[in-house]
């Protein structure tokens, strides 16, 4: 890098440095032939014709333009959005460099907050609102309790101590204690885990058994259900004892007692489902031994 610089202020390294003196026209075209002689590899066979005072208007218009292309607004005007001239002296974003390291005061477009943040932040960096990405919590506008009312019901108030859903926002990577609202039990997980898409309101253990449920929920409900594999032993299910539950409801490998209505003697009785898993119709205890009895114990 080649500078020219007035004589007399600070050392500056790493750079050619062509010296002038202050508000010489001698010095400034002397300056800007040694600077020519820089940048031509095999030097100038003739003097340029310079004149820094003939030509001074097109240096400061070669200036202005080189500035505003190199602008916050022409280089990056999709942030143009959450610039607001206002709040910065009136200073318009073609006077601002695009990759400066001075701070700006910016105003979101989408929740209104303002922020100060320098240019390059935004233009190299990538940065946005802090309210927005979650970085800084606004109670009323981005804070858990606001934006997820739901997930806040669940807050441990006594394990999270002083902490409360409005002050931390969806996005928080901590763990904090939630109470889990089928079974009561206090448990430890992440924020975003509850409030990212298709979470599970539960903790570990209910959403185990939530799943198994839903499998098994979607296994009897792809043609799988007592009604559909075994419609004899469908026949005898009691129609009241049994609640809301129905032949449809389960399949065969149903784990838990189910009342039935006897096949010989028509009394109720309860038994799993599996155990007719073989068998050609449902009896009662009575009923089973009367008929182990009454076979022969060998054939002739």
């Amino acid at each position: 890098m080649i500078r020219i610089r007035e004589e007399g202020l600070p050392k500056v390294n790493d750079c050619i440095i062509i010296p002038v003196k202050k508000q010489n026209i001698q010095s400034m075209n002397e300056a800007l032939t040694k600077l020519f002689s820089y940048i031509t590899s095999d030097g100038i066979p003739e003097t340029p014709d310079i004149d820094f005072e003939r030509d001074l208007q097109f240096f400061i218009s070669q200036k202005y333009l080189s500035k505003k292309i190199n602008s916050l607004a022409s280089r990056f005007p999709e942030l143009l959005v959450d610039y607001d001239p206002s709040l910065n002296d009136n200073l318009s974003p073609y006077n601002i460099a695009a990759f400066s390291n001075n701070p700006v005061n910016w105003r979101c477009n989408i929740c209104h907050s303002i922020w100060s943040a320098i240019v390059s932040s935004r233009t190299l960096g990538g940065n946005g609102c802090a309210v927005c990405s979650g970085h800084r919590v606004v109670s009323g506008k981005n804070d858990l309790e606001y934006k997820r009312p739901d997930v806040a019901k669940l807050w441990d108030y006594e394990k999270n101590k002083s902490l409360t859903p409005r002050d931390i926002t969806c996005g928080n990577p901590d763990k904090h204690w939630w109470k889990c609202p089928f079974c009561g039990e206090s448990w430890e997980a992440v924020t975003y885990s509850l409030t990212r898409p298709g979470s599970s309101l539960r903790c570990e253990k209910c959403s185990k058994k939530y799943a198994g449920a839903n499998r098994r929920k979607n296994y009897v409900e792809s043609g799988h259900s007592i009604e559909d594999t075994h419609p004899w032993v469908a026949k005898q299910w009691h129609p009241t004892k049994n609640g809301e539950l129905k032949p449809r409801d389960i399949s065969i490998g149903y784990d838990k007692p189910i009342y039935w209505i006897c096949c010989d003697c028509g009394e109720t009785f309860e038994s799993i489902p599996y155990v007719v898993k073989k068998k050609k119709s449902m009896t009662c205890k009575s009923c089973s031994t009367k008929r182990a009895h009454s076979r022969p114990n060998s054939k002739l």
